[in-house]
């Protein structure tokens, strides 16, 4: 068999392999050594492949598709720098436990360490970020059986490691076979049933963990590596059946739960607990955290201040304690919780009380103060989405201040949401990018972001123009001139250098750039033409709804709405 029928069939297996595993949703980055893996893909009639220009863009779009399924996504890239460009997704994915198969084409032996072209060192370039990594074997036909099974291992770690897998795949040419000599593809259906058993790590003992307290915290984070979906239900069962004050982050689900024990759900801590009096009345006896922590450094304050002893989940031993607190790690997962508490001692009924009371005061303060505020404000912004946008919208959030904010003004509602932010390594590369491979996915997908995380992944902006991408997006962007999270510095109060080296303000023209993609740009001059567009998901595969506003401003602004005055 000469060389490009057997890149073909490496190709053809690989897909069929992935199909075998439940895998239906690949993202291509166009490159020639990749060709092999790529005309396999793009012949599948049950794989959907989106092609994608920017590898960056690519990777940042198959992590959102991934986030949405909870499954893992392929991701295909030819050799060299093209590799490189995955990183910062390979990152965001193992810090968050986001499960992709990453597959990158190279060449082969006799053409590394030779100055050929397009050829970098590829071997385990994604260094312990990858859960896995494998250098898979030139094609040949007597390797393609163990190359399925190699498939198999990755998807299994992919899976129950929680997070990234690298196979390295080196190609000879002639890449394919010549037009005449390749055999048409014979693909079978692949079946509900027919993927590998894959199980979740399961401990045969499970640990005996005694809550003798009477006034215990219950923390619900931003989810982890080992958190699979459904993860904060459990978590809020546990509170419901102790009668424990759940202390929710919105990316948690909780503040959108139409689950029974929402009245122990706490959304308005970073409030609450800024004024230390009610700090010091609050505090707990011990802390049961899951996942990771909030964003809210008032909150961390807290828990260091307070130094009681507790528990933090981690499924996969990771260290979800950045204050280094006296909490055991519990290595397990959270639906093991219940069998594993023994609780002797029943609630202080005051301290829930307590907390649900703080919570309802910070509500009505923030009611008024919101409903007051006729000028462009972004933390209202998060506040009129989560009362106004339609029912099962997933709303993508970028980092830096828009995050905070969700975090600051997302109040509980009954009202299904499922909201997303890249809070593994907390970065704003790829934000725009991973809500469309989001919004691919959903009936409607919104995007809450600052001008600087837009613009910085404006190349995902090439995305919908293709006919693979189904999604429909709307952008509402934060125009503040510049990185409003630095208004929170120290160094804000110097400039120079503050403008030019820390808030960066750019001068794009957003109608503009929507225009020069064949987005509509919308401008609302009041809130209430912006609830208007909001409350009805766009007609075109993407809208921006941009919102002009004063970074300074709105940084006292917000400083002063979060003190809740005292009664």
């Amino acid at each position: 068999m000469d060389t490009g029928l057997i890149n073909l069939h490496w190709g053809r297996t690989i897909v069929a392999t992935l199909l075998k595993l439940g895998i239906r949703h690949s993202v291509v980055s166009p490159g020639s050594r990749s060709t092999p893996l790529t005309f396999a893909l793009a012949e599948s009639a049950y794989m959907e492949v989106v092609p994608v220009l920017d590898e960056r863009s690519a990777g940042f779009f198959a992590l959102g598709m991934a986030k949405t399924l909870g499954n893992p996504v392929a991701v295909i890239c030819t050799s060299g720098s093209a590799v490189v460009n995955l990183m910062p997704a390979v990152v965001e994915a193992r810090m968050a436990g986001v499960p992709l198969i990453v597959f990158t084409a190279d060449r082969p032996p006799e053409l590394q360490d030779c100055h050929a072209g397009q050829t970098i060192n590829q071997k385990g370039i994604f260094g312990n970020f990858a859960r896995m990594y494998s250098e898979v074997p030139i094609p040949s036909r007597e390797s393609l059986p163990a190359l399925a099974k190699l498939i198999g291992e990755a998807f299994q770690q992919c899976l129950c490691a929680a997070g990234p897998v690298h196979l390295n795949l080196p190609f000879r040419e002639p890449l394919l076979p010549s037009l005449n000599d390749t055999p048409k593809l014979k693909e079978v259906p692949p079946s509900d049933d027919s993927h590998f058993e894959v199980g979740l790590q399961k401990k045969s003992i499970l640990p005996s963990v005694k809550c003798s307290h009477k006034r215990i915290l219950v923390i619900a984070g931003a989810g982890g590596p080992g958190l699979h979906p459904g993860w904060a239900t459990h978590v809020l069962a546990l509170a419901r059946k102790y009668h424990w004050p759940l202390l929710a982050d919105p990316l948690s689900g909780l503040r959108n739960t139409l689950e029974a024990g929402r009245e122990n759900i706490v959304a308005h801590y970073d409030s609450i607990l800024r004024d230390q009096n009610t700090a010091a009345i609050l505090r707990p006896e011990a802390v049961l955290q899951v996942g990771t922590l909030p964003t809210s450094k008032v909150l961390r304050r807290c828990l260091a201040e307070w130094d009681v002893p507790g528990w933090t989940v981690s499924p996969l031993g990771e260290n979800f304690d950045p204050i280094h607190s006296d909490r055991v790690r519990l290595e397990i997962f959270p639906s093991m919780l219940e069998k594993c508490l023994v609780v002797p001692n029943p609630a202080e009924p005051f301290y829930t009380q307590a907390w649900s009371r703080a919570n309802m005061v910070a509500e009505t303060h923030f009611q008024s103060s919101i409903d007051a505020c006729g000028e462009p404000f972004e933390g209202k912004v998060a506040w009129l989405l989560n009362e106004h946008l339609p029912e099962n919208t997933a709303v993508h959030i970028a980092s830096s201040m828009p995050i905070r904010d969700v975090e600051f003004f997302w109040s509980k509602k009954l009202k299904a949401r499922e909201l997303f932010a890249n809070r593994g390594a907390n970065g704003i590369d790829g934000t725009l990018s991973t809500a469309l491979g989001i919004s691919q996915l959903r009936e409607h997908t919104l995007l809450l972001t600052g001008d600087l995380a837009f613009l910085h992944d404006r190349n995902g902006l090439l995305i919908p123009s293709n006919t693979h991408f189904k999604g429909k997006l709307t952008v509402v962007l934060i125009n503040n001139s510049g990185g409003g999270i630095f208004e929170n510095l120290p160094i804000a109060k110097q400039d120079p250098p503050f403008e030019e080296f820390f808030a960066t303000p750019q001068k794009v023209d957003f109608q503009k750039l929507s225009e020069s993609h064949d987005f509509p740009h919308h401008h609302p001059e009041s809130w209430d033409a912006f609830i208007s567009l909001i409350s009805k998901p766009p007609d075109t595969p993407v809208r921006v709804i941009e919102l002009r506003t004063d970074r300074k401003r709105d940084s006292l602004l917000r400083q002063q709405i979060l003190q809740i005055p005292k009664s």
